[in-house]
């Protein structure tokens, strides 16, 4: 088995490669119509053309690739591998491929790696949990559809001028999710959340953000954003939502379902039939309730090496 890099003479065969791993993962997925092979072809030669690929060739045929991006930040390096960026035709192949990249590119500096893996390819995640990764978090998709709900707690659309001028109201709950990302089992140091970055993304135009209030107490919020997700959806509109939080003593009341239910229908007003969710898997919260909607389409899994 001989291993070139960069090589654009065995683009057709990574494309069959890559396409035949969406294709398995879209079937399992009945409502993801996907991409076709054209579309999928154009969107995967350019990014070839803006990553590095190492492919693995035996007698002149290639039988496996991995695409990924190399961060250089100094004293440390980030190398990252898209779900749509790697294929082989056994998984020893894959083994191989990435024993040779990360001889490659781990050299002198903590490396940090993140490899997205199709949540199906259960043969892949078991090779590189084998190879010290752990699944950092999960991209889930869903089709809208009715959530079944008893509530009698208001839910609503907060309009940007009502969401600026409630701002401490708002921010009270952000922090408290914040809080419960930092303590076990996440612990998570969220230095990137600031108040300021909340502030901005939350008054865009393009973020939506629903509200549950008892007696003009705000008790949980959701967000809903204009990110798509095109790779699986293709041309299918489709919104991201995060940032789903309750306080504790209104839990179990189907607040939560109740704010996706009505972030749900105010996409389907915009004419938008899909939505989509990335959340840690180290927050049981998050599994317990996104994965009950929500179908998962990929994960992250990581490793620190330090040299």
């Amino acid at each position: 088995m001989d291993f070139v890099y960069n090589n654009t003479l065995y683009f057709d065969a990574i494309l069959n490669i890559a396409y035949e791993k969406y294709c398995a993962e879209l079937a399992c997925h009945t409502f993801l119509k996907g991409k076709n092979k054209p579309n999928f072809c154009s969107f995967l030669k350019q990014q070839f053309m803006d990553m590095d690929c190492i492919a693995a060739i035996e007698n002149d045929i290639c039988i496996g690739f991995i695409l990924f991006s190399l961060q250089d930040r100094g004293d440390e390096k980030t190398c990252t591998i898209p779900v749509w960026g790697y294929g082989a035709n056994h998984e020893k192949t894959m083994s191989f491929l990435f024993t040779k990249l990360a001889e490659r590119i781990v050299t002198d500096k903590t490396t940090y790696f993140s490899v997205r893996l199709y949540a199906h390819d259960k043969e892949i995640q078991k090779l590189f949990s084998y190879m010290q990764f752990g699944i950092m978090c999960e991209k889930t998709v869903r089709k809208i559809s009715k959530i079944p709900l008893n509530r009698n707690i208001e839910i609503r659309k907060i309009a940007k001028d009502e969401l600026i001028h409630r701002w401490d109201a708002i921010w009270l709950l952000i922090s408290q999710l914040i809080d419960h990302l930092r303590r076990s089992p996440v612990f998570y140091p969220c230095k990137e959340f600031t108040e300021n970055v909340y502030k901005e993304f939350f008054t865009e135009d393009s973020t939506a953000v629903y509200i549950a209030e008892d007696k003009n107490k705000i008790v949980g919020l959701i967000e809903a954003n204009s990110e798509n997700y095109d790779y699986v959806f293709d041309e299918q509109a489709s919104a991201n939502v995060g940032e789903a939080f309750v306080i504790p003593e209104y839990r179990g009341k189907q607040i939560a379902q109740a704010l996706l239910s009505c972030l749900e229908n105010d996409l389907l007003n915009r004419h938008i039939d899909y939505d989509w969710v990335e959340h840690g898997t180290a927050n049981p919260n998050a599994r317990g309730f996104w994965n009950k909607y929500f179908e998962t389409v990929e994960y992250e899994f990581i490793r620190k090496i330090e040299v």
